[in-house]
């Protein structure tokens, strides 16, 4: 037995406009604060020269959330050039200063801001009570299954 659908075809005859540039206007309204990750050692890790800073830019922006309030931190990451080693190398020898990774990739997110908007839209996650009151019966039932482990520690 065959059986055939009619083909149903769709015209969009409307277009959407992208929104460009909303993020950085959101970023702008919010007051900023800049955190500058620089070398504590500024000596050449091969032959302990000076390194001399040749550029610095913004690595990331996160959104920090603060109870009634959130602030834009800016992650200013400083590079260093050692001049002696690119005088007698070929290319030069560029250090950048580490900078903490996000908690989210390619996200504004920090911790404290997805922490509170895992627990607004979750209300019961953080429930102490509750959380206590499943580990327990959980361990409980785990002894009572288990009565050789009852004088070890979980």
């Amino acid at each position: 037995m065959t059986r055939t659908y009619p083909r149903i075809t769709e015209t969009i005859t409307y277009k959407r406009r992208k929104q460009v540039g909303k993020k950085q206007d959101i970023l702008d309204s919010l007051p900023g604060e800049e955190v500058h990750h620089r070398l504590d050692d500024l000596a050449c890790p091969d032959r302990q020269h000076e390194l001399k800073e040749i550029s610095s830019f913004c690595a990331r922006k996160e959104l920090l959330y603060i109870p009634a309030q959130v602030k834009r931190i800016d992650h200013i990451q400083h590079s260093y050039k050692c001049q002696n080693c690119s005088d007698k190398a070929p290319a030069d020898k560029i250090i950048n200063a580490p900078v903490s990774k996000a908690p989210l990739t390619n996200s504004l997110g920090s911790a404290s801001l997805i922490s509170n908007t895992i627990y607004a839209n979750f209300p019961g996650f953080y429930n102490s009570s509750h959380t206590a009151d499943r580990f327990s019966a959980s361990r409980i039932s785990f002894m009572h299954d288990f009565p050789e482990m009852r004088g070890s520690q979980l």
